[in-house]
């Protein structure tokens, strides 16, 4: 969701290309992500459509990971420049003012539109929506916002850091993230004992900056067979946890399954961000022969049309999907699961045309 600067020159066209694969996929799978989720804690199914759509959502939890990897591929590059007046005036001050006005938007649907929400008098909606921005007493849907704010704040120090380090400073911070960030938190929570051993940061979202960093600068490199075995192993994995979960009672594990920082969801989105990233070395093989451009099948020319919108995307899809829930009362669970499919789908569809639509209207204006 997070768009880089002008590039020049073939590699770097097709890199880029490839960043935006990884976007337009990701945007995919947080729609599926927020989809059932929302759908099951608003209509509680039961049995199999409840085991099922909380193995969808956690086979798509590699979706923010990849967001986040991108940002750190593109950001922490040391080539790219990033003034203080460009890092607070475009990412900084917009991120906060669209992340205000979505908590705005969401408090007002909520309670004036949905009526799930007793309404307040205008000067006080303001003033607790101005409270509600500053303590994240919105949609948990927004929670990314909040997030990509840290990023933006903390670039400067993050990018120094990556510029005084070699190959493997890197790689040594890395590992001792997924150490302590990852593997530590979950043997404590699954111990049901305190860490005695721990770092000064609290959160699992600088390693995926450097993961996304050094693998785009080609510091970590898989092989495609690797990437692939470390994919789909992961996948199965949660797949598999999530039902035992339900099957044999193992509710301390469930949780852990839904965070960002689960070991699984780590190496999956490790391996799904090397797959896409094998992209940028086959199009840069063909790019001398001038034959790049032609290998964008349909199925490239969908997700690099996506990619124009993933922000908007991401931001529209929670409005439709709270509307379709508790404005329609529309429950995918009384036809079946496939329809719980189809309605993500639906809700990617129309979150891409209202973007593309409001996008033209603003350049027709």
């Amino acid at each position: 969701m997070n768009k880089g600067g002008n590039d020049t020159g073939n590699a770097q066209l097709t890199r880029k290309k490839s960043y935006a694969y990884m976007r337009a996929a990701a945007a995919v799978g947080i729609v599926f992500l927020h989809t059932f989720q929302c759908n099951v804690e608003a209509f509680q199914p039961m049995g199999s459509a409840k085991i099922l759509s909380i193995v969808v959502r956690n086979g798509m939890m590699w979706a923010v990971p990849v967001f986040v990897m991108v940002t750190g591929a593109l950001l922490l590059d040391p080539d790219r420049r990033l003034p203080y007046d460009r890092l607070f005036g475009h990412y900084i001050c917009c991120n906060a003012a669209l992340l205000f006005l979505c908590v705005f938007a969401s408090r007002w649907m909520d309670e004036y539109l949905l009526k799930i929400s007793p309404a307040e008098k205008p000067l006080q909606f303001a003033g607790n929506s101005a409270a509600a921005f500053l303590t994240a007493d919105g949609w948990q849907t927004l929670w990314y916002m909040y997030l990509l704010l840290a990023i933006y704040l903390t670039l400067p120090m993050l990018r120094g850091m990556v510029r005084g380090m070699n190959e493997n400073d890197l790689r040594y911070a890395a590992a001792v993230l997924f150490v302590f960030q990852s593997i530590v938190p979950f043997l404590a929570n699954m111990l049901e004992r305190p860490a005695g051993m721990y770092l000064l940061y609290y959160t699992v979202y600088p390693l995926y900056l450097l993961l996304g960093f050094q693998i785009g600068k080609g510091m970590i490199k898989l092989r495609i067979a690797a990437a692939w075995t470390m994919v789909c192993l992961c996948a199965a994995g949660n797949a598999a946890l999530t039902v035992g979960c339900f099957l044999f009672g193992w509710s301390d594990l469930i949780g852990e399954l839904g965070l960002y920082s689960f070991p699984l969801t780590v190496v999956e989105a490790l391996g799904i961000f090397s797959l896409f990233s094998r992209m940028d070395r086959a199009e840069i093989q063909d790019s001398d022969t001038g034959q790049a451009e032609q290998r964008t099948g349909f199925f490239g020319k969908m997700l690099l049309a996506f990619d124009r919108y993933t922000l908007e995307i991401y931001l529209l899809h929670l409005f439709i999907l709270q509307g379709i829930i508790y404005g329609f009362g529309f429950n995918p669970y009384s036809y079946g699961l496939w329809m719980a499919v189809a309605e993500a789908l639906g809700v990617f569809i129309l979150s891409y045309l209202t973007a593309w639509v409001l996008h033209g209207f603003g350049r027709w204006q």
